[in-house]
């Protein structure tokens, strides 16, 4: 096991403590809110299987990755939990903090178990075309 994908196992599982505490505390719109966020990056699948099991179309190589970048949801995320506990702007800061870790949370899953970005012919880079 790489240190990069430890790394990716420690972040999902503190990403799904923070986000169990966080629906416990705040409630079902909060639990609504990173599920939706959760399952969002994969709508970027949907018509995009390519002609073998696991490849996507080339074409939908661009919205995929684009999908999959962990810099996003980390800047929704960071920017949402500093505004929501040190300015205590919270009507606006939890929902993003709430979506940047739902989005994470799917980042990081993702890559436990071994899918990360695609190659422009839409194969996994560890995949043999």
């Amino acid at each position: 096991m790489t240190y990069s994908r430890l790394a990716w196992i420690l972040l999902a599982i503190a990403l799904l403590i923070v986000s169990v505490a966080e629906s416990l505390l705040h409630g079902w719109v909060t639990a609504g809110i990173i599920v939706a966020f959760a399952l969002a990056p994969d709508v970027s699948l949907f018509g995009a299987a390519g002609d073998q099991r696991g490849v996507l179309k080339p074409e939908r190589v661009p919205f995929y990755n684009a999908a999959h970048r962990a810099w996003v949801p980390f800047v929704l995320f960071f920017v949402g939990g500093t505004l929501a506990y040190l300015w205590e702007l919270r009507e606006i800061g939890l929902p993003l903090f709430w979506a940047g870790m739902g989005w994470l949370l799917h980042i990081a899953v993702d890559r436990t178990f071994g899918f990360t970005l695609r190659k422009k012919d839409g194969t996994l880079p560890s995949q043999h075309s």
